[in-house]
């Protein structure tokens, strides 16, 4: 399992993607970004038409991936992380540590059964929030990407255009 951190717009679900076409198995991309507002919906659209070009299939979750079941012969992108926290939080109304813990144990459960998983996670510091929720999210997220740091095999980081090793 790998996890690909970095601010917005580093090229960290680009790095990604190039990895995933490195391997060899079914390739699954787990979409959960929710469509918001014409700008929201024309990503989506134009994200939606890049994986079938590549081959991906689209599976767009705004919530709990208990449902989501793989195996060996898989490879899982998760894009990303980050949202799936704010869906966890913001749609269902999940606690925080409780939003924390959901998603940890959810996206560990996709390797379960041996699929190659690659996570991709926005990241970023406390002081980027502007009011007590945006704070409280952030909070949440950077306790997430420690936690699934210290669970994963491999941690790389994108900035400054290049990728940055952190473990494995």
């Amino acid at each position: 399992m790998i996890l690909i951190l970095g601010a917005r717009l580093t090229g960290k679900s680009r790095w990604a993607e190039q990895r995933a076409r490195q391997s060899s198995r079914k390739r699954h991309y787990i979409a959960t970004m929710q469509p918001s507002g014409s700008e929201g919906e024309e990503i989506i659209r134009r994200h939606r038409a890049q994986r079938a070009a590549d081959g991906y299939i689209t599976h767009e979750v705004y919530g709990s991936l208990a449902e989501l079941s793989f195996d060996s012969t898989d490879l899982v992108l998760v894009e990303d992380v980050s949202n799936l926290l704010a869906n966890l939080l913001f749609t269902e109304k999940l606690a925080p540590e409780a939003a924390l813990e959901q998603a940890v144990r959810e996206l560990m459960q996709l390797a379960d059964n041996g699929a190659e998983v690659i996570l991709v996670s926005l990241c970023c510091g406390l002081h980027e929030g502007d009011n007590d929720e945006t704070r409280q999210y952030i909070s949440a997220l950077n306790s997430l990407n420690a936690r699934l740091f210290d669970l994963v095999d491999e941690v790389v980081e994108l900035r400054d255009g290049k990728a940055h090793w952190l473990k494995g």
